[in-house]
Formats: C-alpha cells, sequence, structure tokens
C-alpha cells in the first residue's frame, strides 16, 4: 500500500516537472528568445519570397560584405561567428526543405571560417537544434559525451544556456571599433593593438583551423553536387594587420590555410575566389580590421559580381 503511494507521488511529480518544463520551453521560444539576432535572421529568411539564384551563407564579415541590390536574386543568410560546419548543417536543411529554390551558394572560407564553436562556451544549441545534427558531431570529434550532452539538454532543457547575453559577452570587445571613420584613421600599431583584442577576445572558436571543421569542406562540396547546386568559396578582405594578430596566436595557421587553398582551387567541383589581401592598401574600405565599411563593400561586391559572371559563363 505505501509502495503504491510512493509510486504515485513520483508519477504525479514527474507529470507536474514534465508540464512545467514544457510551459517554459513554450515561454521560451514564444517570447524570451523572440528578439535574438538568430531568431530575427531566420524570421526574416522566412518571410523573404524573393528568388535565391545566389545565397551568401557564413558569419558577419560576409553580411558586411556582400551589397545584395547589386547582385540579382542574392540573399545574405548570416549569422554572427557563423562556422563552416554550423552553415553546412543549414544549407543542408534548406535544401532539404526546398532545392529548386537554390541556384548558386557562397560558403567564406579563410581564417575562423573553418573552425568548430567551442561546445563549452558558445552554441546557442535553442537555435542550431533545428539544424545541427549533434549526433554526427558526437561521431565525428569523438567528443560522444560533450555533444550528447548538447544535443540532450537543446531537447529537453533547451533555456539552459540564457543565450540573450550570449553574443555580447563574448564580442563586447567588438564595441571599440564600431566608428569606421576611428578606424580609418589609426595609425597601423593601432590598428594591430585592435586587431589584437579581436583575437584574443574571439574565444567562441576551440581553434582558426578546426580539423574536424576542415572535413565539412568535403562535405559541403558532396551536399551541393548531390543537389545539382554549384557551390563557390571566398576568401573576403581582411587588414595585414588582422592578419599580424592571428599569427602571433596560431603560428601554424598559414600552412593550414595553404593547404586548404590548395584543395579548392584544384578542386573542379566548385569556384574558389581569394580576396583575402584584395584592400591591403585601403584601410579606408574597412569598418574594423575583419569587416568591410559601405565604401569596402560597394567595391567588392562589384569585383566579386564580376568574376563570379565570368566564371558561372564560362
Amino acid at each position: 500500500m505505501k509502495m503504491n503511494k510512493t509510486i504515485k507521488r513520483i508519477a504525479l511529480f514527474a507529470l507536474l516537472f514534465l508540464l512545467l518544463n514544457e510551459g517554459i520551453k513554450l515561454y521560451f521560444f514564444k517570447v524570451s528568445v523572440q528578439g535574438h539576432t538568430l531568431v530575427k535572421q531566420e524570421r526574416r529568411f522566412n518571410a523573404y519570397n524573393g528568388p535565391l539564384e545566389v545565397l551568401f551563407l557564413g558569419h558577419s564579415r560576409v553580411a558586411r560584405a556582400i551589397d545584395t541590390s547589386q547582385i540579382s536574386g542574392s540573399y545574405v543568410y548570416f549569422s554572427g561567428g557563423e562556422s563552416n560546419v554550423n552553415s553546412y548543417y543549414k544549407l543542408k536543411f534548406l535544401l532539404e526543405e526546398d532545392a529548386d529554390r537554390i541556384t548558386t551558394v557562397v560558403f567564406p572560407i579563410g581564417i575562423t571560417s573553418v573552425t568548430l564553436p567551442d561546445p563549452y562556451k558558445f552554441t546557442n544549441s535553442f537555435y542550431w537544434r533545428t539544424y545541427v545534427d549533434y549526433l554526427e558531431l558526437a561521431s565525428l570529434t569523438g567528443e560522444r559525451a560533450t555533444y550528447w550532452n548538447i544535443y540532450l539538454k537543446s531537447k529537453v532543457f533547451p533555456y539552459y544556456e540564457h543565450p540573450s547575453m550570449r553574443m555580447m559577452e563574448h564580442f563586447g570587445e567588438l564595441r571599440v571599433e564600431k566608428s569606421d571613420s576611428v578606424f580609418k584613421s589609426a595609425s597601423v600599431e593601432k590598428r594591430l593593438d585592435l586587431a589584437t583584442q579581436i583575437i584574443s577576445h574571439q574565444d567562441n572558436f576551440a581553434s582558426v583551423y578546426d580539423s574536424t571543421a576542415n572535413k565539412y569542406i568535403q562535405k559541403t562540396i558532396d551536399l551541393a553536387k548531390k543537389h545539382g547546386k554549384q557551390l563557390v568559396y571566398v576568401k573576403y578582405p581582411l587588414t595585414p594587420e588582422y592578419l599580424k594578430a592571428v599569427e602571433q596566436y596560431n603560428p601554424d595557421w598559414l600552412i593550414k590555410q595553404n593547404e586548404i587553398d590548395l584543395f579548392l582551387s584544384t578542386n573542379s567541383d566548385v569556384l574558389f575566389f581569394d580576396f583575402q589581401g584584395l584592400f591591403h592598401q585601403e584601410p579606408s574600405y574597412f569598418k574594423d580590421n575583419h569587416h568591410l565599411n559601405a565604401t569596402g563593400r560597394a567595391k567588392f561586391t562589384k569585383i566579386l559580381k564580376e568574376n563570379l559572371q565570368k566564371q558561372l559563363q564560362d
């Protein structure tokens, strides 16, 4: 008799817990995260009914570099700090939903593009759970416990990360470069100092060139080929000071970058454009060390458009 009462109490407690948790999840998704950058970007994309002849995916560097008004049927679907791993899963989701809508896909490549978000610091799994296959990542990285943990939490307790504060937590230092007029007039030493600050605080990435993320280059190529899409990889402009700052923290970055460049430049399934050093003599084109300003965006988009048209016509 006592055992039956105990079982009933446990069952009642479990039921109340599940109902409470579902209520919290409902409030979390319907209210709490509606103002989050990722959710707003997703909402904006879902509301877009125009053509997707050229879909740009990736991080904020892409958004700052592309003027979609210059490229017919183009759209930039980005998120801050988005890695090629995240972009791969986002593209996979979009192609499975409506592959016919997309013609050409442009991915960023280069520094901080071939990366794996640090699972202990910056996952935003409440959002990425829709796209990312955490169990596949568990297998590819060998960190089964870590990614199973993220997977289960994202399904059962998606609110556990308190995501509304994550971007400011990890990218607050970007504020020092928010005025491109200040950046344009800064000395080389000052620009290098600013770049060093950015690199030292950009700790959402475990490494600049991650071995697991590197595997996703081929996975992305295979995905695009499977769906008959033209895949383009672009190295976006950076200042020479940014490259120097990267070298201070990752001395072997150039070796890894050159390996990837060689692989892409000799791969017949992709188009590859290296514009990393395009504006090394033009600091006035940058908002900060790794984002273009309005002038740089207009100049760069024109150059990229011309190169894309030439290669796609050939």
